[in-house]
């Protein structure tokens, strides 16, 4: 019964009735933390949230320190795209940290290696749409933390979009700002270039030029739920200086939100 309701209160992300006092800052990122784990598309990290849950938290707060560790250790595995055996031995230690006391923390079970973090950032500052399964939840968890908690994403579909056009029009308006095939291609399909969209695609219009795309198509039924999309309306034009500057802050706030050193500027 105590693993049942851990298990329960992770799914819901819902701290028991009577064990906190009130919605504080505290409870609210934790419950905002469980649902980020929801955009993975395995349950391997639930096992060590239940167990230390049972075990060794009593408050949210001690709860949220630990469920930082699982949490940076289940995305880059995600991101990464570790295969499944390799990651069950990796729980497998984790688990059987929780089981002895001190030994988690001691030997560092939920730390990822140097190698593993810049591994993990040098995917996420690469052609993410590319990589199959993975592209929409980062954008998703990745436009949350921008959010800073503010974030809702109470619509039927949510779609990915590309702002400079995967495939420009020739004589079109993508290939005066871009000429460079070479620096498109590098581009096209990077965190920098990509945004949400509610609603299904309209394939018609995914090659208009930046200023058509802005105001009839990105925000055609007002502002955008994402803070991702929103932020394009702020630029004035869509430019190679554009997609550094956002590429950079973005794999920034990645890194802040998993509690790793700032990554260094993306200029490729």
């Amino acid at each position: 019964m105590p693993c049942a309701g851990a298990m329960r209160m992770i799914r819901t992300s819902r701290w028991p009735d009577g064990s906190e006092s009130g919605r504080t800052p505290t409870v609210g990122k934790r419950e905002r933390q469980l649902r980020a784990f929801a955009l993975l598309d395995n349950l391997d990290w639930e096992p060590a949230a239940i167990l230390f849950r049972t075990h060794r938290a009593t408050t949210a707060t001690e709860y949220l320190a630990f469920l930082a560790g699982p949490d940076a250790l289940a995305w880059s595995l995600f991101i990464r795209r570790v295969p499944l055996n390799a990651r069950l031995a990796r729980y497998a230690l984790v688990l059987r940290g929780i089981d002895n006391d001190g030994e988690l923390n001691r030997i560092g079970l939920l730390g990822l290696s140097d190698i593993e973090r810049r591994d993990t950032l040098a995917r996420l500052d690469g052609p993410v749409y590319r990589t199959k399964g993975t592209c929409r939840a980062i954008l998703l968890r990745l436009d949350e933390a921008l959010a800073d908690g503010t974030a809702s994403y109470d619509v039927p579909k949510i779609e990915i979009e590309h702002v400079l056009a995967q495939n420009p029009k020739t004589g079109g308006a993508w290939l005066t700002a871009f000429p460079d095939e070479v620096v498109r291609e590098q581009w096209t399909d990077r965190l920098a270039n990509l945004v949400l969209l509610r609603g299904y695609k309209n394939k018609s219009a995914a090659n208009h030029g930046f200023e058509r795309k802005k105001s009839s198509y990105f925000f055609k039924a007002g502002r955008s739920p994402f803070v991702l999309t929103n932020e394009v309306a702020d630029e004035a034009i869509w430019s190679t200086d554009v997609l550094q500057r956002r590429q950079a802050r973005l794999l920034g706030a990645l890194a802040e939100l998993w509690g790793w050193d700032e990554p260094s500027r993306s200029g490729r």
